[in-house]
């Protein structure tokens, strides 16, 4: 429990530090920035992940470089209670602060807006209707390479130096919140 208690703590001060970082020194570089952009796109990964399973299972190299690359980072949401709102409220905060630079804002916004589109599967996933499996299985391999692709196109702009800003629906959603 006592290091269960610092881990949240350590996220808490993580949250505050940025949010400090940004607001009173304005430490957001474009080095900074692509970093941030980075984590935000470990975010929309992460949130989808589980829409995989299927295609990990047809191609375990897929499974075991999934595994290899995101199981930190899927380590320390499982060990933290509430992470995965603590990061969600965190990064809903910190895109609303006009003194982090708009990319990276934006970036925020989208992987915010990733996450709820994401909750849509997931109630389709719920239906107490038994659906056939290949049908099950297309919808989830759909939705995992919908997402990679829209994970896939932020990460290769945010490398670039562009706004990922042409993913229907998300981008717009995304832009109409930041001013």
């Amino acid at each position: 429990m006592f290091t269960l208690h610092n881990s949240i703590i350590r996220v808490s001060y993580t949250f505050v530090c940025v949010h400090k970082m940004c607001t009173n020194h304005k430490l957001i570089s474009p080095s900074s920035s692509s970093s941030s952009s980075f984590f935000t796109t470990l975010k929309r990964y992460n949130s989808g992940d589980r829409y995989g399973r299927y295609l990990f299972y047809m191609l375990p190299p897929l499974g075991l470089a999934d595994s290899i690359l995101l199981g930190p980072f899927k380590l320390i949401y499982g060990i933290i209670p509430f992470s995965q709102l603590i990061f969600f409220i965190g990064l809903s905060t910190l895109s609303r602060n006009p003194q982090i630079s708009r990319s990276v804002r934006f970036n925020m916004q989208q992987a915010l807006i990733l996450d709820i589109a994401l909750i849509f599967p997931s109630l389709l996933g719920q239906i107490p209707i038994p659906l056939p499996g290949m049908l099950v299985n297309s919808g989830s391999n759909f939705v995992y390479l919908a997402l990679m692709s829209a994970v896939g196109y932020a990460f290769v702009s945010n490398l670039s130096g562009k706004v990922p800003d042409k993913i229907p629906i998300i981008s717009d959603a995304a832009g109409s919140q930041i001013p």
